[in-house]
């Protein structure tokens, strides 16, 4: 297959020119020329490329080319940079095939780019959904701590194989977004998702609401009832806490993981379910299986693929970006204006230790954000507990509480210096009075990250 000549002409400052060849040389058999400028603009365009880009910026690019030249190429794509003053509606006057808007989405330059060289793959269609999907599905799961960016990159694959998995974490921690991001990522997509909170099922309908029954399977049954598992056919079932539910269902559960079938009550014949299960826990369940109350094997079936989300207070370094997404959020739900959080707002949030997890931060800033007037949100409005009630509502005795007392006011002062000074540890210790190694080992012992305090500035 003969290579196609693929010209990017750059009028930008801001490196597009090679993120757009990274994408486009190990995807294409393909000769690329990058010419920065107007530099040979016009001869260039003479060798007839059959895929041209055009990357404007806030210099107008056109100049460079007439218009006669430019009709005469197969393919032409626009990239569009923030700082372009050219109206978009300005290019479907000219001799251009397609254009885009920056930051650059590999997904969309591939499909595009496919389109104008004429490419076909039958699988494009499944190919493109994919990638957007991926793309775009998993921005619901906000944060840049390690560990939670290393479960994230999990997804993906956990998505592709179509097994069970047990999601595993404290309240709050938000299992059924987890839950939602592989069913959509995964070929069942077009199916339901129906998720279950198996605690709000009353212990002697358990049964019945999950595998559904029979007319005249007992005396109020009047009529067939389908059954939750009968209506996530073919798609996803979510089940949460999972603990919560009796040995004789855990037991029909057990069946349908090995033999995909099921049997309603007062059916005489079993059922063939097409369903994958994602069950979530906030306990350990492994301690419930030692205990007695939660079968191994059921254990074990469940848990193919198993996932640890991590509590808010060992990813503290993620509260700016989900408190920032939580206030986009919700002043637009409210019609609020643009607000943002002060500086000492931001500290008062780092400083909890949010035993409500995402939930209760998601709560918080929805309160500050209905109750606050102006712009920026002060530290009153945010309404977390006092450290003070806390230790006193636990009984502790008077050397535990002194103890409690001088770590928190250690860690709020830790925290004060390093918004300060926006995450600068060399800064903070300074202004402090105190090594830069012991200041250190005090962000350690508290868990502090000096990136989440680079997000908000002064």
């Amino acid at each position: 297959m003969p290579q196609n000549k693929i010209f990017i002409f750059n009028f930008c400052r801001h490196g597009a020119a090679q993120q757009l060849s990274s994408i486009i040389k190990p995807n294409f058999n393909c000769e690329i020329e990058v010419v920065e400028g107007s530099r040979d603009a016009l001869n260039f365009v003479r060798y007839r490329p059959d895929l041209f880009f055009l990357i404007e910026d806030e210099v107008m690019a056109r100049g460079a080319f007439g218009m006669s030249e430019l009709s005469a190429i197969p393919g032409i794509l626009v990239i569009c940079t923030e700082g372009c003053k050219i109206p978009a509606v300005d290019f479907l006057t000219e001799p251009v095939d397609d254009f885009i808007f920056t930051p650059l989405r590999e997904a969309e330059i591939l499909y595009r780019s496919r389109r104008l060289l004429g490419e076909t793959r039958r699988d494009q269609k499944e190919f493109v959904k994919k990638n957007v999907l991926q793309e775009w599905g998993l921005r619901e799961l906000i944060g840049q701590h390690p560990a939670f960016l290393e479960a994230v990159s999990k997804i993906p694959l956990v998505a592709k194989f179509d097994t069970s998995v047990l999601l595993s974490g404290e309240t709050g921690v938000g299992k059924e977004v987890w839950a939602r991001e592989i069913h959509y990522l995964s070929k069942r997509a077009n199916k339901p998702f129906i998720p279950v909170i198996c605690g709000a099922l009353p212990t002697h309908l358990v049964e019945n609401e999950l595998f559904g029954h029979k007319r005249g399977a007992f005396t109020d049954a009047t009529s067939d009832h389908a059954g939750i598992i009968a209506e996530a056919e073919g798609g996803t079932l979510f089940l949460d806490e999972i603990e919560t539910i009796g040995m004789e269902a855990q037991s029909k559960l057990l069946r349908l993981l090995q033999f995909k079938t099921y049997r309603p009550l007062g059916q005489a014949k079993d059922v063939k379910a097409d369903i994958r299960i994602i069950a979530a826990t906030n306990v350990d369940l492994m301690q419930k299986v030692q205990e007695g109350v939660f079968r191994a094997d059921l254990f074990y079936r469940l848990s193919v693929i198993g996932l640890r989300l991590l509590p808010l207070r060992e990813r503290k370094s993620d509260i700016p970006f989900l408190a920032d997404y939580f206030l986009k959020k919700y002043t637009k739900e409210y019609d609020r204006g643009r607000k943002s959080l002060s500086s000492a707002a931001v500290r008062k949030l780092l400083s909890y230790d949010w035993p409500g997890n995402i939930r209760e931060l998601e709560n918080m800033i929805q309160q500050a954000v209905l109750f606050t007037p102006q712009a920026v949100i002060p530290p009153a409005n945010i309404s977390i507990p006092t450290s003070l009630g806390s230790s006193l509502s636990k009984k502790l005795s008077f050397s535990e509480a002194k103890k409690k007392t001088i770590e928190e006011f250690e860690k709020e002062y830790i925290i004060h210096s390093l918004v300060a000074c926006n995450g600068n540890i060399t800064r903070a210790s300074k202004e402090v009075g105190k090594d830069r190694r012991d200041f250190r080992r005090l962000m350690s012992k508290y868990r502090l990250d000096a990136k989440s305090f680079r997000y908000f500035h002064n």
